[in-house]
């Protein structure tokens, strides 16, 4: 397990291609709620073949992906972040990818877990902006892109759903060390 950055409460890693983390991400999709906004998984086979080419194509191309979010004091796995690079981000610039299981939300790992990618999207990966395609409906997503600095542009793209997402951005020039300024 590649450790990838931590934060008070978690460890933010990359998925690995044991069964243990397969079962760990099909346990966050277990609520139903937790696909409103996002896509459902494959079924089994097809997702284990998926994240394993994941693991070894995406991680080792750019560095950067969806890691998996384990709680420190538990080992559990309590939800997915990272960056990825998507079709109509612009140059340099990765978007933000997040979900915590239903049950753990509203607790601040979302907040946590992103604070810390932001600035690894900014120092380590380099990228001039960050963005986050948020359904005009999550309002819980939109508060924290908003609490994170994220800005809305008035750009929509349409989702694999059909649903048109809002485009958030935060510029390099305009983040502010988010460490400093958001500790609890």
């Amino acid at each position: 397990m590649a450790v990838v950055s931590e934060t008070k409460r978690l460890f933010i890693r990359e998925i690995t291609t044991e069964k243990s983390d397969l079962d760990a991400i099909f346990a966050l999709y277990e609520d139903p709620r937790m696909t409103e906004f996002m896509e459902p998984l494959f079924p089994y086979e097809e997702e284990r073949e998926y994240e394993k080419n994941y693991v070894e194509r995406i991680y080792p191309y750019y560095g950067y992906g969806l890691w998996l979010l384990e709680e420190k004091n538990t080992g559990g796995i309590i939800g997915r972040a990272g960056i990825e690079y998507r079709e109509g981000c612009e140059n340099n610039e990765g978007e933000l990818g997040f979900q915590v299981r239903f049950d753990r939300q509203r607790e601040g790992f979302a907040f946590e877990a992103l604070t810390k990618i932001i600035e690894l999207g900014f120092d380590r990966f380099s990228f001039d902006s960050l963005r986050a395609r948020i359904s005009p409906e999550n309002l819980p997503s939109i508060a924290l892109a908003k609490k994170l600095g994220l800005k809305p542009t008035n750009t929509f793209e349409k989702d694999s759903k059909g649903n048109f997402d809002e485009i958030y951005r935060l510029r390099k020039e305009d983040h502010i060390d988010a460490g400093s300024i958001h500790k609890k």
